[in-house]
């Protein structure tokens, strides 16, 4: 039986990079991630520290997976790629137990 996941990346913009520029380059993504095998949602968010939450609920496990191994493929040089810290990056999936 296959769960909802969510995937949790927090990471940094570089500081050449201004939120607004940033953010622009999302649309990209946002493209990308609405064709993928068992997408469901995604949110691009800022924290007060300046640390971006990317969100993303997949239709299970292996989905999300495949998912992150063919955005490497298809969007490692992307311009949204190239403002984003990459020491920063942390990634993290979670089975959703609750969700409204």
């Amino acid at each position: 039986m296959s769960h909802t996941v969510m995937e949790l990346v927090t990471f940094k913009v570089k500081a050449s990079a201004t939120p607004a520029q940033f953010a622009a380059t999302g649309a990209s993504v946002n493209a990308w991630v609405r064709v993928q095998p068992g997408f469901l949602s995604r949110a691009l968010s800022q924290g007060d520290d300046g640390t971006w939450f990317d969100v993303v609920f997949w239709a299970s496990a292996a989905t999300a997976k495949a998912a992150a191994q063919q955005f490497m493929v298809d969007l490692a040089q992307s311009d949204f790629m190239a403002l984003i810290d990459p020491e920063s990056v942390k990634m993290t999936l979670a089975q959703v137990e609750s969700q409204v």
